[in-house]
């Protein structure tokens, strides 16, 4: 008992000791190389990757080792494929000095040519090694490699179920629409160190919440640890500030009436008196419209 117990508290302090200073530098760097390959952009991927990396795919039988192997994989693959990326969320899943795995969760729309589109609920795994080397003038280089990659699409799931697909039907791993989101992308802080990366026209209102925010999407609700305030300063483009604790996206303003706004989701917020006339106007500039529907109001 007693060895078990300090060897719990030498690992407590090994684990702080040798855990990394820069993992949001290494968690950047994941998101932008999802970016890029998903703009079919593979060379930083390919730059970043291990001499001995295994890729796993998706699919059955996907399962490469080593960059040589793997970049000449790619280069016999030839698509008329594009992709739109949104709604990623990227965490460090563990951390070490010499080590780092960053878990990036996502949709992607794969658009093909004849028009059609299919979407899946993507998650990959990359697996971060640090190197350091020392050149002949003795200077320290260090670096790092994705030493494994695992990619896996979520299958659809029965509400009932929990771990086991205990009700599971024989549903297509993927959804087909016929239109698909575009727009911009904007990259913000989420709850417990992770990164946002969303799609500007999915987003319907940022909301105040304790310290953060609530950020509400059209596919559900994100934390951020950044204020609204915050928010507005780096994307004030995007969103109209109604009210000190509320950002909307003007392309979901469904009508307005005195001190008061409603969206397309049934959200109604409020707007303070001096500020309703300026916010008014403001809205309608972004939709492009010389006046907004009003919404009669409520009976007490």
């Amino acid at each position: 008992m007693y060895f078990r117990k300090n060897l719990s508290t030498i690992n407590k302090y090994a684990k702080k000791a040798y855990l990394r200073k820069d993992t949001r530098k290494i968690v950047q760097k994941s998101v932008n190389i999802l970016v890029e390959y998903y703009e079919n952009n593979i060379q930083p991927f390919k730059d970043a990757m291990d001499d001995d990396i295994l890729w796993i795919g998706p699919l059955q039988g996907q399962m490469i080792r080593g960059k040589k192997n793997l970049s000449d994989t790619y280069a016999l693959e030839e698509h008329d494929l594009t992709f739109d990326v949104f709604d990623m969320q990227a965490s460090v899943v563990y951390s070490t000095k010499q080590h780092c795995e960053v878990l990036l969760t996502f949709i992607v729309d794969t658009h093909y040519p004849d028009q059609s589109v299919i979407r899946c609920h993507q998650r990959v795994l990359l697996s971060w090694q640090h190197y350091i080397e020392h050149t002949e003038s003795g200077k320290r280089i260090s670096h790092d490699l994705i030493h494994s990659c695992f990619v896996s699409n979520a299958i659809p799931a029965d509400t009932r179920d929990t771990i086991y697909p205990v009700h599971f039907t024989e549903l297509p791993f993927s959804q087909e629409f016929s239109v698909a989101p575009s727009g911009r992308h904007i990259t913000l802080l989420g709850k417990h160190k992770q990164q946002l990366y969303l799609l500007d026209k999915q987003i319907i209102r940022v909301q105040s919440h304790k310290r953060g925010s609530k950020i509400f999407t059209l596919d559900g609700v994100f934390e951020s640890t950044e204020s609204p305030s915050r928010i507005f300063s780096e994307y004030p483009d995007v969103f109209v500030r109604v009210h000190s604790m509320h950002l909307v996206n003007p392309i979901y303003v469904q009508s307005v009436r005195r001190f008061a706004l409603l969206l397309q989701d049934g959200t109604e917020l409020p707007i303070p008196e001096k500020k309703y006339t300026a916010v008014k106007r403001e809205i309608a500039e972004r939709l492009g419209i010389s006046k907004l529907p009003k919404t009669k109001s409520r009976e007490a």
